[in-house]
């Protein structure tokens, strides 16, 4: 078998990882970690919302530019000793989806 045969063009691969990133914009993260965190940390944490909800727990709120921003934070949040409590999702339509 020639060299790369069956292997996708560049430009497919950027579009996918273009499509990728798009989708990655459409759905807001909700990681709660127990204790308060300043809103100066903000930042260090892909800049996500910082909020304070409820006592002892702090939420950090908003959409990763990719996968690999998520995984930062998490490393981050473990790196620094927090514990996760809890990370939901919610996806949203582009805006081409709602044309």
């Amino acid at each position: 078998m020639p060299l790369g045969e069956g292997a996708s063009p560049p430009h497919a691969l950027y579009f996918e990882h273009r499509k990728q990133r798009e989708e990655a914009l459409n759905i807001r993260y909700r990681i709660w970690i127990k204790g308060h965190l300043d809103p100066s940390w903000q930042e260090w944490f892909e800049n996500l919302q910082i909020l304070p909800d409820g006592p002892g727990t702090t939420v950090l709120g908003g959409s990763f530019v990719d996968q690999a921003a998520l995984y930062r934070v998490l490393l981050k949040i473990r790196s620094l000793g927090l514990v996760l409590l809890s990370l939901e999702t919610d996806e949203f339509p582009s805006v081409q989806e709602e044309l």
